[in-house]
């Protein structure tokens, strides 16, 4: 019985050892995948006239607690301009915000003064960065929110040219306010086309698009906007070098950049994105902040905890079951051990038991002349 109970302690003892080992194992990388939190950005949009202000409320809505908050808004400085609220830097149409409340749930005001005519996006940065209470990036996803700015009923609709000129070249047909559609042909050692645009109305705004120029075909945008906001766009198709001559150079280009830029090519979220010697070619692919690469990280590392419990879980219900079987045997072989010592002492008994009748001695042949002696003595005497 002392050695039955001395293998169920040893059993329950060794099993204990295993769930504490499983619980500590657990409690670590759970740890680990509480971390991969995640946050919603929310941004309103608003409208008004030129001149008038705006506010945008920007809202945090979290899975967990949020310990620190670093925030970047972009948003069109033509359009927008910041006045005030919960910024705590600003410039160059971007905000900034360092914010160490604790908190769910929040809400940030910034006022906007509208100086020009259109829609401008206000949305977060990639750098935007929300830390929960392990010191762990959350996973950030946000959505963009914009601001319309209107023109005043007495604003100028006039978005045409008074004058355009390029140089090199010749624009064909000649210049009229009224023709969006031009033509021209330049050397093939000219790389820019310089554009002369002059509005008609002094309100109005002129902006050049693609003034570089590559071998062969191109074509140069001459955008006018009006006061109130009307646009109207000048193109001017430009051939740079003849034909024969554009047809090699950018075949052969074309194979240098593609060689420069393979040796550069870059994996991101599964998407292949491409640099070349000197510039980064971003994309909304791209554009990955560290909490987003932290939370996918972190859910590979919760399918590792997931396998890695489960491997523990098998390797604990193959060591009970090993236990158990090695105990059930101890258990027969000390219940054999004891039924043996318990039969010998009957085995002695029945043995003594055997030898007692040995002892008791039969009458002999020598001690029956005595009995006749005895006799032959009272036969004197009686007579």
């Amino acid at each position: 019985m002392r050695k039955r109970e001395g293998h169920t302690r040893l059993l329950s003892t060794i099993i204990a050892f295993l769930l504490v080992f499983v619980s500590i194992f657990a409690g670590q990388n759970l740890k680990d995948i509480k971390a991969a939190q995640t946050a919603n950005i929310s941004i309103s949009s608003a409208s008004a006239t030129v001149g008038e202000s705006v506010t945008v409320t920007l809202t945090i809505s979290a899975s967990s607690e949020v310990y620190a908050t670093q925030l970047y808004l972009s948003y069109d400085t033509n359009i927008l301009q910041y006045v005030s609220g919960s910024a705590d830097t600003s410039g160059a149409g971007t905000l900034g915000l360092v914010n160490t409340d604790t908190f769910t749930s929040k809400s940030f005001n910034f006022t906007f003064k509208i100086v020009g005519v259109g829609t401008s996006s206000v949305s977060v940065t990639g750098n935007t960065r929300l830390i929960d209470g392990n010191e762990e990036d959350m996973t950030v996803s946000s959505s963009k929110g914009s601001v319309t700015g209107k023109a005043a009923a007495n604003y100028s609709s006039d978005n045409t040219l008074k004058s355009l000129k390029i140089s090199p070249g010749v624009l064909s047909p000649a210049f009229s306010s009224s023709t969006t559609y031009y033509t021209t042909s330049v050397d093939a050692d000219v790389e820019t086309l310089v554009v002369n645009a002059v509005a008609n109305d002094a309100n109005a705004t002129v902006s050049v698009k693609y003034a570089n120029l590559d071998m062969g075909a191109n074509e140069t945008y001459v955008v006018v906007t009006a006061q109130n906001g009307d646009t109207k766009t000048y193109t001017i198709a430009t051939t740079r070098g003849d034909a024969t001559e554009t047809e090699n150079t950018t075949e052969e280009e074309s194979q240098s950049e593609t060689e420069e830029i393979v040796e550069r090519e870059v994996s991101i979220d599964g998407t292949i994105q491409l640099y070349d010697a000197n510039y980064f070619v971003a994309s909304d692919a791209a554009d990955v902040s560290k909490a987003e690469a932290k939370g996918m990280v972190s859910k590979a590392y919760k399918w590792y905890f997931y396998l890695s419990l489960f491997c523990l879980a098998v390797v604990l219900l193959a060591a009970i079951i090993i236990i158990s079987i090695l105990s059930v045997r101890l258990s027969k072989l000390g219940a054999n051990k004891d039924e043996s010592e318990e039969d010998e002492p009957s085995e002695a008994a029945e043995s003594s038991e055997m030898a007692e009748p040995s002892k008791v001695a039969e009458p002999s042949e020598e001690d029956e002349p005595s009995e006749e002696i005895e006799l032959t003595e009272i036969d004197k005497d009686e007579k």
